[in-house]
């Protein structure tokens, strides 16, 4: 009974290697993707790259380079012409979704550190969060995920300028 439960565990954990050697086989496989899509999505990297890791002036300007990363991405999303195109396309979401996060937690840290830096009684004024920002820019942890992200980025418009598609090494997005 011992070894036939054994035996059932090896034949499980063999299959799921061979299933995760397939997955990696087919991700690390470069697909070919057509030029008008190549065009709008490299537009579309620039675009969600616009909100940077750089404190908006205004929310107005945050507000209006989220519309034109999302009107890129829409732009991107309607020159797919093939199934490779739009896996791609999804790839690209999954960028813009973990840069989103990455921003999220960026601007977080900056209104808590404005929070901190400023008098109990008072608000937090323009000048506060510019020294707060300046404070994060320094963080060894956004100093690493800025590059991380940054790497990432020219890795993926490397590729989409190239025509051919597989996930690159410089990115960690799945």
């Amino acid at each position: 009974m011992y070894t036939e439960a054994v035996m059932h565990l090896r034949f499980r954990h063999a299959v799921l290697l061979f299933v995760l050697a397939c997955v990696s086989l087919a991700t690390a496989q470069q697909v070919k993707i057509s030029k008008s899509f190549s065009v709008a999505a490299v537009n579309a990297l620039h675009a969600i790259n616009s909100t940077g890791w750089a404190l908006p002036d205004s929310v107005r300007e945050l507000e209006a380079r989220q519309a034109d990363a999302q009107s890129k991405m829409d732009d991107a999303k309607d020159a797919a012409e093939t199934e490779d195109d739009a896996d791609v396309f999804v790839y690209l979401q999954r960028y813009q979704l973990r840069h989103s996060q990455n921003f999220a937690d960026y601007t977080n840290a900056i209104t808590r550190t404005a929070r901190q830096i400023t008098p109990r009684n008072q608000n937090v004024d323009t000048a506060a969060l510019r020294r707060a920002a300046a404070q994060v820019a320094k963080d060894p942890q956004f100093i690493q995920r800025k590059k991380k992200e940054t790497a990432c980025a020219a890795a993926i418009e490397k590729q989409l300028q190239a025509r051919t598609f597989s996930q690159p090494a410089a990115c960690d997005l799945y």
